[in-house]
């Protein structure tokens, strides 16, 4: 879909995701020519708070591309990043910043080296060194795991404290890398039973982890899908609470959504597509999730709209500041 498409009567904020930064000199950039011109139609968006991110999983794990945001939040780079980022948000009159560092302090991402643990400390300093410079006129967010072992290294009781909002990616809680895990699902030793990625009870937990570390609920925003994660079932027909999915820890057999090509990974757009053929074994919903099985052993969680409804009610009831939806441009197809 292209930006200017995007209802903004259903949304305060809009985050543009991602712009990059450039290696040794930590400048922002977009530089693709698609993303370009998405970016002028976004700076023209109006009823909404524009804001910038930076980051995300494929920039802060990739080989070529993890280490910037690792370097660029050592005291020797950081005021030139800072300044980097005011700039660029100033430049083209953007309301706030985010990041999306995935993550600081991790051990186990796999293909690159462990970061060092210091760096939640180094991150949440050049964050408020940030909101400082900015001040209340211009937002600062910056995006938050859903997981103890990587919100672990976030100093989260002063981040929280000193930014805007938080947004927490309460999705992905399971997926293919569990294959292998016996730590990832209680009662399940080999890894790799069928999970929902959005399981609301976990997601409860994770809410009460975080603000139990010191975030206040309102300064918190919960992240909902509008995809789905997908596996190749094991067995057809299982029904039991431990079916299993095949492949392994970095390999999907699912099937490739026709937009989205990633096995594992599905829009809602092509869920909705998969069920209007009426190609469907199976479809309910159940605790806080839907499930579809079509083609006989192709299982997906996900949530509708309507439980994407029924989560923003129950977050509401506990005072957390709204949800996220990872992302718009996945909820439908559009001309």
């Amino acid at each position: 879909m292209w930006v200017d498409q995007i209802d903004t009567s259903q949304y305060t904020h809009v985050h543009f995701a991602f712009a990059n930064i450039t290696r040794g000199d930590y400048k922002p950039e977009i530089t693709e020519p698609w993303a370009l011109r998405q970016f002028q139609y976004f700076k023209q968006m109006t009823g909404v708070k524009k804001i910038i991110s930076f980051g995300g999983w494929d920039f802060s794990t990739a080989p070529g591309s993890y280490s910037i945001l690792r370097e660029a939040v050592l005291p020797a780079n950081r005021e030139k990043f800072k300044n980097n980022l005011i700039a660029f948000m100033n430049e083209h009159n953007l309301d706030g910043i985010n990041l999306d560092w995935e993550y600081p302090g991790a051990p186990d991402i796999p293909d690159i080296p462990s970061d060092d643990p210091v760096n939640g400390l180094n991150y949440y300093r050049l964050l408020s060194g940030l909101k400082s410079a900015v001040g209340p006129s211009k937002s600062v967010s910056f995006a938050a795991p859903a997981s103890y072992w990587y919100l672990r290294a976030f100093p989260i009781k002063n981040m929280a404290r000193d930014l805007d909002y938080i947004i927490y990616m309460a999705y992905d809680l399971h997926g293919q890398w569990d294959y292998g895990n016996k730590w990832t699902s209680s009662g399940c030793p080999t890894g790799n039973c069928l999970r929902s990625h959005v399981n609301e009870t976990e997601t409860l937990d994770a809410l009460s982890m975080i603000t139990k570390a010191g975030a206040p609920s309102n300064k918190v925003v919960v992240g909902v899908a509008s995809y789905g994660r997908s596996f190749k079932m094991a067995e057809k027909d299982c029904s039991m609470e431990n079916c299993l999915f095949t492949g392994s820890s970095r390999h999907s057999d699912a099937t490739e959504g026709r937009c989205t090509r990633t096995a594992g990974y599905i829009s809602n757009a092509e869920i909705n597509e998969i069920i209007a053929t009426g190609n469907v074994r199976k479809l309910w919903a159940l605790e806080g999730t839907n499930f579809l099985v079509y083609n006989d052993t192709e299982w997906v969680a996900f949530m509708d709209d309507d439980m994407k409804a029924m989560r923003a009610r129950v977050y509401d009831s506990y005072n957390f500041a709204g949800t996220t939806d990872w992302a718009v441009d996945l909820q439908r197809f559009r001309e």
